[in-house]
């Protein structure tokens, strides 16, 4: 298991995600990452100049079907509430998500979270049809459902 090494200040750290994460751009420089708010390249990317200097593809990824911290990351599956199940809570955090870039935490707190992609779980036992039904009602709510392709460069 890969333990980092521990790094303070944001200026270290994103100095070590970029160490980290050239070699990848450099083996395959058409992939496509995906990322979560949580993600450490997350930091990486958000300096514009090191995207434009690299080329990186990336779209960013919110869960349908899972909680979040107030910090933006993901609820670890060990607490109870982690997982959704409720389909019209999914639905609505999903519509928040895409239209509002806004996502309901664990503890009740809205907080900013800009998506590009959608994941839903498939370890949910209704996750075809709770599929159907995100991507109906985005269209109904005048999203666009677009392969990523189309819109990530």
């Amino acid at each position: 298991k890969f333990l980092p090494p521990k790094i303070s200040g944001r200026r270290n750290f994103c100095h070590v995600a970029e160490i980290t994460f050239l070699p990848y751009l450099e083996f395959n420089s058409k992939q496509l990452y995906f990322l979560t708010y949580s993600n450490i390249i997350v930091m990486l990317l958000s300096k514009e100049h090191f995207v434009k200097s690299k080329n990186v593809r990336f779209a960013r990824e919110g869960f349908a079907d899972r909680a979040y911290r107030d910090d933006g990351q993901l609820v670890s599956r060990d607490i109870p509430g982690s997982v959704l199940k409720n389909h019209d809570e999914i639905l609505e955090r999903v519509i928040n998500m895409a239209l509002k870039g806004k996502v309901k935490t664990i503890k009740g707190k809205e907080i900013n979270l800009q998506i590009d992609t959608i994941c839903l779980h498939g370890d949910n036992e209704e996750s075809v049809e709770l599929a159907k039904a995100i991507k109906e009602e985005l269209i109904r709510m005048g999203c666009e459902v677009k392969k990523m392709t189309s819109f990530i460069d």
